[in-house]
């Protein structure tokens, strides 16, 4: 299985944890997807930025806001400079 599937796969399999309040779990597929992402597709991909944001909801679900916080903000300059490379 190539690398950007697992990603996919563990991020879908952390979204659905995630729902079902299986935090702990959740968190570990969430964390996997994400490395695994920065590592093959580069720190700026959109995958990444999604990867991101899945992460940040389930810290936000768990109280933890300030690391939900700075999540959502990587994620949020990622799209920016995506969007920023569309309009050239």
């Amino acid at each position: 299985m190539a690398f950007p599937e697992a990603a996919r796969l563990l991020d879908r399999a952390g979204t659905y944890l995630r729902g079902r309040t299986q935090y702990a779990q959740a968190e570990l597929l969430l964390q996997q997807a994400l490395a695994i992402r920065e590592q093959t597709l580069g720190s700026d991909h959109p995958d990444v930025a999604s990867s991101l944001e899945d992460y940040a909801d389930l810290l936000r679900k768990t109280n933890r806001e300030t690391e939900a916080t700075k999540l959502e903000t990587q994620a949020r300059a990622i799209r920016t400079r995506q969007a920023q490379e569309t309009a050239l």
